[in-house]
């Protein structure tokens, strides 16, 4: 047995390794998100015979009696300890919350050689905040603002095939174009890749004055959230926060309308195509936390529509995916459940001999065992209204998840009077 005694643990705990330690167990999820912001705006006040003292910010350590806490804290201390206690001699092998998964292990266990990919850090950027403006008054203002701007332009633009991503920048009379992989998302490329060599190009050459031009509206909302930023909104903020703080450039970003005839715009839009295809193209392998999760989803998604289509279920014979099925239509709830019954192939009239340990029923007009098939698409006792609603000789295509198979079912129910059998 093992017994550990933390002193002034919520007191001395440093939020930034706390928050390190987290990101490389949840990634950048709603979970990390939610701790980040917990620590991030505690306060506190001091009662001396009372008076109530003015409000403090919790610069360092951890609110106490809160379960959030508790487990931070845990997560801080424990573990170093443990890797302590490893490396004594004679100790049993440890682990704490073995259950988590880090990246590493996530990209290892589907397979997927990936290395170079974004991490995460602190944000160091304040709060910013934007008007929403309507695109026509955009496309004015720029107009009128670049009569007047005496300093830098640079505008940005990024598109994809089925093979590459490819991204480029306009500054002056010179264009950069980017060629990235096809796991690369046109977001990241435009909100992350293409910003950052911009950023680069600034420092390079000195431009203390800069406006970036975009025409992704996206990519600037995800640059501009500092309350719920993605890994690729800290990378950016934290760049751009530094550029203005320390080095005193002054940066903007401006979104454009794109395909408006703008010309340099479409300059940027035309050189993003054709680095797609040109060998001149500079290539990169960068890929953010977004896009990986994107693949081990939708690598997931394809193991389990493999494995779906495997089986040999009444529910996998009218349903060919794993898409999730909701009613397009406005159903009555008994009718949802009817419906759901006809499409597991499992209801009254063709199950109930189970739990009374008879015989399977027959269909006294065919002679054969009733069945949910049977009564949809065979049974001689509605064959008269099945003609009459037109419904389709496959199962599946009568109970598929489409509005007018949703009401044709309801209506062949409720004409055959088999609401209750169901």
């Amino acid at each position: 047995m093992v017994s550990l005694d933390l002193m002034k643990a919520y007191d001395t705990t440093w939020k930034l390794h706390i928050l390190t330690s987290l990101s490389k167990v949840l990634s950048q999820n709603q979970m990390f998100n939610f701790i980040r912001i917990f620590l991030k705006t505690r306060t506190f006040q001091v009662i001396i015979n009372q008076s109530l003292s003015k409000v403090f910010e919790q610069a360092n350590g951890i609110t106490q009696g809160s379960t959030i806490s508790s487990l931070a804290t845990v997560q801080c201390h424990l573990q170093k300890a443990i890797n302590n206690l490893k490396n004594g001699p004679n100790l049993p092998s440890l682990d704490f919350n073995p259950k988590f998964k880090t990246l590493s292990i996530l990209l290892q266990e589907n397979n997927l050689a990936i290395s170079n990919y974004l991490t995460i850090a602190s944000s160091l950027a304040p709060h910013w905040s934007t008007k929403d403006t309507s695109s026509s008054i955009y496309k004015q203002e720029y107009f009128h603002l670049i009569q007047n701007l005496k300093c830098e332009k640079i505008y940005t633009d990024a598109s994809k095939n089925q093979i590459w991503v490819g991204a480029a920048i306009i500054w002056n009379n010179m264009e950069y174009r980017y060629k990235l992989p096809t796991s690369c998302s046109v977001f990241t490329a435009e909100s992350y890749y293409v910003i950052i060599k911009v950023l680069e190009l600034i420092t390079e050459n000195h431009l203390q004055d800069t406006i970036i031009f975009t025409d992704s509206l996206s990519a600037i909302n995800n640059i501009k959230n500092t309350h719920n930023p993605s890994d690729i909104a800290f990378y950016i903020q934290n760049k751009i926060y530094t550029l203005q703080k320390i080095n005193n450039f002054k940066i903007k970003m401006f979104w454009i309308p794109g395909h408006s005839n703008i010309i340099e715009n479409e300059r940027a839009d035309l050189a993003d195509k054709t680095a797609i295809s040109s060998s001149l193209s500079t290539s990169t392998n960068i890929i953010s936390y977004r896009d990986i999760q994107a693949r081990i989803a939708n690598k997931c998604h394809l193991i389990m529509h493999q494995k779906w289509l495997s089986l040999f279920t009444k529910l996998n014979q009218i349903k060919h995916n794993k898409d999730n099925w909701t009613f397009l239509i406005e159903t009555p709830r008994k009718f949802e459940v009817i419906i759901t019954r006809l499409r597991i192939g499992h209801s009254q009239i063709s199950h109930s001999f189970l739990m009374a340990k008879e015989e399977p029923p027959i269909c006294a007009s065919c002679g054969v065992q009733i069945t949910i098939k049977h009564i949809l698409t065979e049974c001689r006792t509605y064959l008269n209204i099945q003609s009459s609603l037109n419904l389709p000789e496959s199962l599946a295509e009568i109970l598929q998840n489409h509005p007018k198979a949703i009401a044709d079912i309801i209506l062949f129910i409720t004409t055959a009077n088999l609401q209750s059998k169901i």
